[in-house]
Parts: structure tokens; sequence; C-alpha cells
């Protein structure tokens, strides 16, 4: 009988863990209607960002008149929309040091372009990604 008793409480141990654990699984699934807006709105900064880096870039490119080579970092993080939304997602992910990223912009683009590229980061990390956790 005493075996009978402490299995049913380690049954009723078990199955308090489970609604607990019943509990976090809902609370998640309830939330991912909010990440899923919040991931998309990133993603539409991140893709508009990208347009205006990969823009001014193939314009610095073509408009080299002074027949000056350009880094191989400008081509390979900002050559495209794509690299460029690569690179600014691993900006606000920590993926690659902001200054690897910038430095191309800064050095063969435009010194303008460091506080762009300072602003976008700000934003995306102090205003988007605060609302996410906060």
């Amino acid at each position: 009988r005493i075996l009978r008793l402490i299995r049913v409480m380690r049954l009723m141990r078990i199955l308090r863990l489970i609604v607990e654990l019943r509990t976090l699984v809902m609370s998640i699934l309830g939330s991912l209607r909010s990440l899923v807006w919040a991931i998309l709105l990133l993603l539409v900064v991140m893709y508009v960002v990208g347009v205006y880096f990969a823009q001014l870039v193939l314009d610095h490119r073509v408009q080299d008149t002074q027949g000056k080579q350009t880094s191989d970092d400008l081509v390979l993080y900002w050559g495209s929309v794509g690299d460029a939304i690569s690179s600014l997602y691993m900006a606000v992910t920590g993926g690659a040091d902001w200054q690897d990223l910038v430095a191309p912009l800064k050095n063969d683009v435009s010194n303008f372009l460091l506080p762009a590229f300072m602003l976008y980061v700000a934003f995306a990390l102090l205003c988007m990604l605060n609302v996410i956790t906060g």
C-alpha cells in the first residue's frame, strides 16, 4: 500500500509538471502571431535599407571615373540586394562585426553612409528588438 501511495504521489508530481508545460506551450503558441508580424516588419526594414545601400554601391561602381578599383569587401557585403540584406541581418544579430561591414561603405563610397548605417543599427536593435522582447 505504501508503494502504491508513492506511485500515486509521483504520478501527481508528473501531472503537475505536464500542466505547467502545457501552459508554457500554449503561451508560446499564443504569441506566435505577434512574433510573425514583428519578424515581417524587421524584414521589410532590412529590405528597404538593403535596397538603399545596394543602389548606392551600384551607382558608385558605375560612376567610378577615377578608375579606382572597388574593394572586394564592398562587393562581398553590398554588391547585390541579397548581399546587403544578409549583411544587415548579420549586423543586427552579431554575425559580423559592424566595422567590417561599414568600412567598405565609408572608405569607398561615402563617409555619410556611416551615420546611415548607425541609424539602421540603432533602429533595428534599440527600437524593433526592444519592442519584441519588452
